[in-house]
């Protein structure tokens, strides 16, 4: 038995160690032109879901996320700071958008899999060295919600009603004041 545990206890001293002359050796390729291997993208997708899915537990929507008023706000709001980097339906996002590593995830599979209130967390927190900011400092956590609330309906809509969504909302009167502050789009 001591044997066994010598041993594992040696594997994981060189296991160690070889790990760390790997971080300090610089091999890795860290250029956003160069993709990494499969398991570095599964280990980063694992440790991201598992923290926002943890981080997220106690947070609760404040109210009905299908009220078309509040996805119409949403998707005001969308334009303004999503859209660039993770497109809409019928849109792709900005060249821009095309560069960074990891890509920005198409929303539409975002809502099919993660819960409204995980959405929510990452939009207020922002995922660190994705690219993704937190919006906290520059939204209401009311206006974050109407982001969310557009966000759970992206797999319903069609480019076509993403268009013709877009087409009413600027038709509103007040889409031009609202979209301003949004940050453009």
């Amino acid at each position: 038995m001591r044997k066994v545990f010598g041993a594992i206890a040696v594997f994981l001293v060189l296991s160690a160690l070889g790990v760390v002359a790997f971080l300090y050796s610089g091999m890795y390729p860290i250029g956003a032109t160069t993709q990494h291997s499969g398991i570095i993208y599964r280990a980063v997708d694992t440790l991201v879901r598992q923290a926002v899915m943890e981080s997220a537990k106690d947070i609760s929507p404040p109210g009905n996320l299908e009220d078309p008023d509040l996805r119409r706000a949403g998707l005001i709001l969308y334009r303004g700071w999503c859209l660039q980097c993770h497109g809409a339906p019928g849109v792709a996002p900005s060249p821009f958008a095309t560069g960074m590593n990891p890509p920005p995830p198409p929303l539409v599979q975002t809502a099919r899999e993660w819960q409204a209130k995980e959405v929510w967390w990452v939009i207020d927190n922002g995922i660190a060295m994705a690219g993704m900011p937190a919006f906290r400092f520059k939204l209401t956590d009311e206006e974050m919600w109407a982001i969310t609330a557009f966000v759970a309906s992206l797999p319903e809509l069609s480019p076509a009603a993403y268009a013709a969504m877009v087409k009413e909302a600027e038709a509103n009167p007040g889409f031009a004041a609202r979209r301003g502050k949004g940050g453009g789009s």
